[in-house]
């Protein structure tokens, strides 16, 4: 049996990219911590919450 491991890599542009496909806005965490972003300049004011809300999911 054969094990396959598909890699893509994941940064801001990329998830904008992808938060446009699907109109809606993406947050990447990691471990807790939020790393990546869609529409960074715009999704800014909300890391604060976002980091706060993904520490309590960790």
């Amino acid at each position: 049996m054969a094990t396959i491991f598909l890699w893509k890599v994941i940064n801001s542009n990329s998830l904008t990219t992808l938060a446009e496909k699907i109109r809606s806005d993406i947050a990447f965490s990691d471990n807790g911590v939020i790393t990546y972003i869609s529409n960074n300049s715009k999704n800014e004011q909300y890391l604060p919450a976002l980091s706060k809300s993904s520490t309590r999911a960790k």
